[in-house]
């Protein structure tokens, strides 16, 4: 994705970084629930 398309943030001025948006929202709803989890 280029830097310049506004449809994600750029962090850092130079990355694109979708991946983290669905690790974070995983992560919420692993805590929620209570599922035993280690986080890398």
């Amino acid at each position: 994705m280029p830097l310049d398309d506004d449809r994600m943030p750029t962090l850092r001025g130079r990355y694109k970084v979708p991946h983290f948006d669905g690790k974070g929202e995983a992560n919420a709803l692993f805590t929620g629930l209570g599922v035993p989890t280690t986080f890398l």
